[in-house]
């Protein structure tokens, strides 16, 4: 006969046979230590993910592309891109060990991913078209200007003047409406799923 369990409590197993304590947990039930590692962690893959897509928005000659045709189409593609991206975080989140982190981390790619896609948009028509705006963009200028439309400030230092500088702009305020209120929740509950899914479940006594 096989031998008989310890006495005691049992420790829960998950289906494919690894400790529950292993399994996805909750921030809160980390030590100290372990708490401070997840955060650090987490800041520095944040931060360097947020340098790398600044640095690829200002080393790429995204300027360059002339052509109302050429901006369309890198539009059309950024957005493909980031909505990539965004489907990659989520599958992340579901199988991270500590999703409310890892939909922090996420976050902070997605936003910063949608912004350069916008103002990369922006200096490719102002490059086209340099009456497109109502002075012209460089990459900087670029970057102020999507940051303002997204928060919707709307300072008027610049402005669209073209139609398609207008088309453009006014994709970036309602996807921007709608998409960042829809990552907020599909992140969040692809972390709050998670967690239900891989709850530890209760001991054996």
């Amino acid at each position: 006969m096989p031998p008989s369990p310890p006495a005691g409590r049992l420790r829960a197993m998950s289906p494919e046979g690894e400790p529950a304590d292993r399994m996805r947990q909750r921030l809160a039930i980390l030590s100290a230590r372990e708490r401070r590692q997840a955060l650090f962690r987490t800041a520095f893959r944040s931060v360097v993910a947020f340098a790398v897509i600044l640095g690829i928005y200002f080393l790429l000659p995204v300027g360059d592309w002339g052509g109302d045709g050429w901006s369309a189409f890198r539009l059309v593609l950024g957005v493909l891109i980031f909505a990539a991206i965004l489907a990659w975080q989520v599958w992340r989140i579901l199988q991270s060990p500590l999703p409310a982190l890892q939909a922090i981390e996420a976050l902070i790619v997605a936003i910063p991913t949608f912004i350069v896609v916008y103002a990369s948009t922006y200096v490719g028509i102002s490059a086209a078209s340099p009456g497109s705006f109502s002075q012209a963009l460089d990459k900087p200028a670029s970057l102020y200007f999507t940051v303002v439309t997204l928060g919707t400030v709307g300072y008027g230092d610049i402005a669209p003047v073209s139609v398609g500088a207008r088309m453009a702009v006014s994709s970036q305020i309602m996807l921007g409406l709608v998409l960042i209120s829809v990552i907020i929740r599909l992140l969040a509950g692809a972390a709050r799923r998670s967690l239900d899914r891989n709850a530890d479940p209760p001991a054996v006594g």
